[in-house]
């Protein structure tokens, strides 16, 4: 995580005007104007939280020439949700064989986008008002005609979601800020249309579970420039707000794909990383002696102090999440193993009512 660039940079604070100019709050001088911006949602079941991210983008001061849904086969009414919010609302029709959901809709919107700069968002997701002009110009002056992905910063209400702490911090340990061979971001990816439809876009990467690591994948495979940032003040999210087993099953559906896909010395330094958090546990098992003891209690700390500092990038887990982090840890080794599981013995994983076929992740191996 130490690679890990925050998009919400000092230099970058303040008011960015369509017009460009200097931010004088800031200093952050902008030489042009910026792009038109279309933000497209893919959205299947997502009445729920749709409003909230729909109403953020309509108090944005850098406003988007249009908000697309995407109404990819929700049973609920999602779409009702948009079109009276005043989004555009396209229903991309039957889900074509070899195709995963999200990657269909993302296609599909992309392909009624009238920007120069597409913006794909989640529909969990929620827009600091400054938030849409920060992304454009931070893509305009750093990854000008590549790939820019976003990880938000996870809000969390209830006690089970904090039960991700390990989940959050290996998604962030396993991308590195520049390099596109360890993947992108998957809840807002940003580029141009142009650099969209040279690399192919969702088409290339159809039948992956995570899209998104494909995706940045493929731009850096063409030679065009992959940035990934941290979401914190400017972009959020609540995962899984619906229960434990949404919990369960929204992690469990990608985290081995993401093992796999991580490069093997990142995986390796992750691994050894969780072994020592496992370590700094199972010590007070052997306790003997009060030196022993102390020299657990140590180790347990440390681990404690680190983790801490490390979740509050991630997500509002506070302080007791870190104190008590056995409990989130025995959950991440719980779900790595279930995924692992369902991913590559089963060859399939369930998700909003859909199952999911990963023989091809599985046929990496």
């Amino acid at each position: 995580m130490k690679h890990m660039k925050e998009l919400d940079a000092s230099r970058l604070t303040g008011r960015i005007n369509k017009s460009g100019g200097t931010n004088k709050r800031s200093g952050f001088n902008l030489a042009v104007s910026l792009p038109s911006v279309s933000v497209i949602i893919p959205a299947r079941n997502e009445a729920f939280n749709l409003g909230a991210l729909l109403h953020s983008l309509a108090v944005q001061d850098y406003r988007a020439l249009e908000v697309i849904v995407v109404d990819d086969g929700s049973e609920d009414n999602t779409a009702e949700i948009a079109l009276q919010a005043g989004a555009r609302v396209i229903t991309p029709g039957p889900l074509p064989l070899g195709w995963f959901g999200k990657s269909w809709a993302c296609w599909n919107g992309a392909n009624h986008a009238n920007g120069e700069l597409l913006v794909f968002i989640d529909a969990d997701a929620i827009l600091d008002s400054r938030a849409l002009g920060r992304l454009a110009a931070v893509y305009r002056s750093e990854a000008d005609s590549g790939l820019l992905t976003v990880q938000p910063y996870h809000r969390m209400i209830k006690s089970y979601e904090k039960l991700s702490a390990f989940c959050n911090l290996v998604v962030l340990a396993s991308i590195h800020a520049n390099d596109g061979r360890a993947g992108g971001f998957g809840p807002c990816v940003v580029c141009t249309k142009e650099a969209y439809f040279q690399a192919g876009g969702h088409r290339i990467v159809s039948g992956k579970v995570l899209e998104n690591h494909a995706l940045a994948q493929r731009f850096q495979a063409m030679g065009m420039p992959v940035h990934n940032y941290g979401g914190k003040g400017l972009i959020s999210f609540r995962m899984y707000p619906d229960g434990i087993r949404s919990f369960l099953a929204g992690w469990c559906k990608s985290f081995s794909s993401g093992a796999a896909a991580t490069p093997p010395l990142r995986l390796t330094v992750i691994a050894l990383w969780i072994a020592g958090a496992v370590s700094a546990v199972l010590l007070w098992f052997k306790v003997a002696s009060y030196l022993e003891a102390i020299i657990a209690a140590a180790i347990y700390l440390a681990y404690a102090i680190q983790l801490y500092l490390l979740l509050r990038r991630a997500g509002s887990f506070g302080l007791a999440t870190a104190i008590w982090f056995p409990l989130p840890l025995l959950v991440f080794l719980y779900i790595f193993i279930r995924s692992w599981v369902q991913t590559f013995v089963g060859g399939r994983v369930q998700w909003k009512g859909r199952t999911l076929s990963t023989k091809k992740e599985r046929s990496r191996l």
